[in-house]
């Protein structure tokens, strides 16, 4: 399957990253809003232009050459291929989370 222009700009305008949002957070809410289903080929990903916030996540998705065939798979690639250090993860404080919310708001403890 072969997406419009326009339907390219549309999955460009619901998937690009916002602002203030991490990373894990942008490809959790890909995932959450079927970006699994959204299946690309590599002109087609191109196409989409700049969806990151981040220019070293953008150049690193110009260089991506694999032949994924979704839209998630697209943008998972570039994160490991970018190999973020642990710095560089960007994950929530989870002890502070749990201590604010309580265990049972996470749903650790059932």
């Amino acid at each position: 399957m072969h997406y419009t222009i326009k339907e390219l700009f549309e999955f460009s305008n619901l998937y690009k990253q916002q602002p203030g949002e991490q990373t894990w957070e942008w490809i959790l809410r890909v995932w959450d809003n079927g970006g699994r289903n959204i299946e690309l080929d590599q002109a087609e990903f191109i196409e989409l232009g700049p969806l990151s916030r981040g220019s070293a996540f953008n150049v690193a998705a110009w260089g991506v050459k694999k032949g994924s065939d979704h839209l998630l798979a697209w943008l998972t690639e570039i994160w490991i291929k970018r190999c973020p250090t642990v710095s560089e993860l960007e994950m929530p404080d989870l002890l502070g989370l749990m201590q604010r919310k309580g265990s049972k708001g996470l749903g650790i403890l059932g």
